[in-house]
């Protein structure tokens, strides 16, 4: 006992003791707002034990129109009581600032911009998801500097391979790239605009915030209005190109023709801007602040609260109320294509249990999480069948999955699974990839 109190008496083993735990001990802390959720509203003492920490602090909430709409009441109920009794300070970063409390603007409510840099334009008839490579061609994404943004992953591919059977050099974005590849994308892409070259980018939306990238035209799946103003920060950011750029919001639909955006978004937020853009058809930058307001102004009155608030003042705090929606049942699939994240994971095994070990695990964890993505189960099922009469070195399947619930893509699948440029490539996708990929040898 006495031995084990000196070998925690230091303020360094104590800081890691406290670490490994997400004890928020530190003056700045930088987190998600999944976290910040689960600290305020869980009734998890492991989830909440951080909850005093905001006590006098300031908080940052980027972002903050993610929150889905119904809870915006509620949180901001909460953040106006923790900060009258607590003498804490919440800032609320975002460019379109939703209605969610009552306080002090940091920036100007109007700002006049020196030079207009782009329009929103609507397509107000929805077309099938195959005749999208033909808008596109019309529009001159061939031609031009052309963000695609799309909603889902599989949309993104598809028109991706579209490109390239039309031997248009484009580039992918989307979670079914692994951290690693899509930074690399992202390396490309910086310094192809830096060098003056034509780009064309289909993307999903992990292209619409924090990434400086600057287009002559964007076509946007649609979206909450909210993100159709990310997505025009894209274009013509710079402010360098000559004329308004173009921002085209268009509808997709699949085969069940049902609108791709649908499987992403809350239908409140999609009808509200369906009639925002209807009652404009065209949106000039000047007059886009204003219709953010307007837009949110309608969420409000169309969106019935939920019942955290409630909730909170009749004292039912074993009542959780989850950030987000329950998504499709995924499951994480490592691609590994040299031999080395297999090496990780048995040195993972091979570890053994406690705090000695904590560091060493979360790190292997943090390499593992850069070559690693979400996929459906279904699609990894799909494929687990075709491959099941495959084996590689030491009994390996090209596909396998471990007692762990993940899913490992071995170097003999890279190509044909996975693909550095395209990532994930579902079953029914793999031969038009391989055609593609034989024709442009």
């Amino acid at each position: 006992g006495d031995n084990e109190k000196r070998d925690y008496g230091s303020d360094n083993q104590a800081r890691e003791f406290l670490s490994f735990f997400r004890y928020w001990d530190m003056p700045v802390v930088v987190t998600t707002l999944s976290k910040l959720w689960e600290v305020m509203y869980s009734p998890r003492a492991n989830d909440n034990m951080n909850f005093h920490r905001l006590s006098q602090a300031v908080v940052i909430l980027d972002e903050p129109q993610t929150i889905p709409v119904k809870y915006w009441d509620g949180i901001g109920r909460t953040l106006e009581l923790i900060s009258q009794q607590w003498g804490s300070t919440f800032i609320l970063m975002t460019a379109t600032q939703p209605v969610i409390i009552k306080g002090k603007e940091l920036t100007l409510e109007t700002v006049a911009f020196p030079k207009e840099r782009h329009k929103i334009m609507w397509q107000n008839h929805a077309f099938h998801m195959d005749k999208l490579p033909d808008f596109l061609d019309e529009k001159g994404w061939a031609q031009k500097d052309c963000l695609v943004i799309l909603n889902t992953r599989e949309s993104a591919l598809r028109t991706y391979l579209a490109s390239l059977e039309r031997g248009l050099p484009a580039l992918l974005l989307s979670r079914w790239l692994t951290p690693h590849d899509r930074q690399r994308i992202l390396d490309q892409l910086i310094e192809m605009e830096h060098n003056g070259q034509q780009r064309t980018l289909i993307s999903t939306q992990v292209v619409e915030a924090g990434v400086d990238l600057d287009f002559a035209m964007v076509i946007r799946d649609l979206a909450p209005f909210d993100s159709i103003v990310q997505a025009a920060g894209r274009c013509n950011r710079h402010a360098q190109r000559e004329g308004l750029a173009e921002l085209w919001v268009i509808e997709v639909k699949d085969d069940r023709d049902r609108s791709l955006s649908s499987y992403i978004y809350d239908k409140t937020l999609l009808n509200q801007t369906r009639n925002l853009l209807n009652e404009q058809g065209i949106l000039r930058e000047s007059d886009i602040a204003a219709r953010v307001i307007e837009y949110y102004r309608r969420l409000s009155s169309a969106v019935i609260p939920d019942e955290i608030w409630p909730d909170i003042i009749k004292g039912h705090w074993g009542a959780y109320h989850p950030l987000y929606d329950e998504q499709i049942p995924e499951a994480a699939l490592l691609i590994d294509e040299d031999g080395s994240i297999v090496e990780l994971l048995n040195e993972l095994q091979a570890l053994l249990p406690g705090l000695k070990s904590l560091s060493r695990r979360r790190s292997i964890n943090r390499e593992l999480g850069q070559h690693a993505i979400n996929v459906g189960l279904k699609y990894l099922q799909e494929w687990d069948d075709s491959l099941s009469g495959f084996i590689i070195a030491k009994d390996n399947p090209v596909l396998e999955k471990t007692p762990f619930s993940w899913w490992i893509l071995h170097p003999e699948g890279i190509g044909q699974v996975y693909s550095k440029e395209s990532g994930f490539i579902p079953l029914k996708y793999s031969q038009q990839y391989w055609d593609i990929s034989v024709a442009g040898r």
